[in-house]
């Protein structure tokens, strides 16, 4: 199974009441995340193909993703084995 991830452009909005401004920034301009976030706004990725265009590890790339999830900025999909 894949999962997609992609930027949730919907999540986005109203995404201040969730976060203080002060979260929204940290988590967004780390320089990994904001990479991250680039690509998923151009193309959906799965977090192998992520983590070979940032040049970071698989492991690295789902705690980044992890952490985007959570904040609502990213959404995932499976698709067979894999996370889109």
């Amino acid at each position: 199974m894949m999962l997609s991830y992609t930027a949730a452009r919907e999540g986005l909005e109203g995404l201040e009441e969730k976060m203080t401004d002060i979260e929204l920034l940290h988590t967004i301009t780390m320089p990994t995340r904001y990479q991250i976030l680039m690509l998923l706004l151009e193309h959906h990725y799965c977090g192998k193909a992520l983590a070979a265009k940032i040049g970071i590890s698989e492991a690295a790339i789902s705690q980044h993703l992890q952490i985007l999830k959570d904040c609502g900025i990213v959404t995932g999909q499976r698709i067979d084995r894999q996370m889109h």
